[in-house]
C-alpha cells in the first residue's frame, strides 16, 4: 500500500490470476500490457508516485517470468528487462525514487538479486560471499536493497550500492541470533531510515524481527590539566573542507529485536 492508500496484489487464480489495484472501497484489475502483450499476473508492491511492480506474463512465451511495471499517470505499463545471460525477471518493490528490484532468471530457474531505475538500467547486485543465487526483496528511496542470497542456507543481506553485506556479520556477537545456518531467516523490507525487517533464528526458534542501525556512541573526551595560555599568534585563514559523502546508515553495528 502507498500514502495514497491504494494497495496492490491480484485476483483469482491460476490462468484467471490477475493484477489488481484496490482503493477507496473499490477494486479494478491491471488491464494494462506492455508493448509485446505481456500483462500482470499479481502486483507486489507500489509506490507513493503511483509505480507497480510486479510479475508478468508473456502470452508468447508463458515459461518466461515478466518483471512487469505499471504507471497509473501515464497508464503505461512495461517490462525492466533481465541480467545478462536470462530472459526475464522478478520485480518484487519499487522505491519513492523510481529504483525497482528483484530476481532476474533464465525462464522460472533460479535467479539474481537485481536493482533497475530508468537511468541506469537493470543492474546485477553482487551476491553475499558463500552464496550462488538471490532476490532482492525491498529498497528504499537511497537505493539500499535489502534481500536474500542463498546456497546451503537462506543468507539475508544488505546492499549499499557498492557493497552486499551479510547482515549476520552486522549484528553483534552471542545475541542468539543465527542469520546464517538455516532456512528460515530473510530480509524483506527496509525503511527510509534503514530499519530492516523480515525473520531470523533465535535460540533455535523462527521470529520474525527489526534490526536497526545504531548510530556509534562517540568516545568521551579527556579532561586535561590546564596549561599556561601562550602568547596569542595570528593564524592563516583556514581553506574551505570538502563536505564528505553522507551515508545514510552507519554500518558497524545494527541491533536485532
Amino acid at each position: 500500500m502507498n500514502a495514497s492508500n491504494i494497495a496492490a496484489g491480484s485476483v483469482s487464480s491460476g490462468s484467471s490470476q490477475r493484477g489488481l489495484l484496490y482503493s477507496g472501497g473499490s477494486a479494478s484489475i491491471i488491464t494494462q500490457t506492455t508493448p509485446d502483450g505481456s500483462y500482470f499476473l499479481t502486483a507486489f508492491g507500489i509506490n507513493d508516485s503511483g509505480w507497480v511492480v510486479g510479475q508478468g506474463i508473456d502470452p508468447n512465451n508463458a515459461a518466461r517470468n515478466v518483471g512487469i511495471a505499471y504507471d497509473i499517470g501515464d497508464s503505461v505499463a512495461f517490462e525492466v528487462g533481465a541480467l545478462p545471460g536470462m530472459n526475464g525477471a522478478l520485480a518484487f518493490a519499487v522505491s519513492n525514487t523510481g529504483y525497482v528490484v528483484g530476481s532476474s532468471m533464465l525462464n522460472q530457474g533460479s535467479g539474481l538479486p537485481f536493482i533497475w531505475s530508468d537511468k541506469d538500467g537493470m543492474v546485477a547486485i553482487p551476491l553475499a560471499s558463500g552464496t550462488s543465487e538471490g532476490s532482492a526483496r525491498a529498497v528504499n528511496s537511497a537505493g539500499w536493497v535489502v534481500g536474500d542470497d542463498s546456497s546451503a542456507f537462506s543468507i539475508p543481506f544488505l546492499y549499499d550500492g557498492t557493497t552486499t553485506y551479510r547482515i549476520a556479520d552486522l549484528i553483534p556477537a552471542n545475541s542468539g541470533w543465527d542469520l546464517s545456518m538455516n532456512t528460515s531467516s530473510s530480509a524483506l523490507g527496509i525503511s527510509e531510515d534503514g530499519v530492516i525487517v523480515g525473520t531470523g533464528v533465535h535460540n533455535g526458534e523462527t521470529h520474525a524481527c527489526a534490526m536497526v542501525p545504531v548510530t556509534p556512541t562517540p568516545s568521551p573526551t579527556p579532561t586535561a590539566t590546564p596549561r599556561p595560555s601562550p602568547t596569542p599568534r595570528s593564524r592563516p585563514t583556514p581553506q574551505p573542507r570538502p563536505t564528505p559523502p553522507s551515508r545514510q546508515v552507519p554500518l558497524n553495528k545494527i541491533r536485532i529485536t
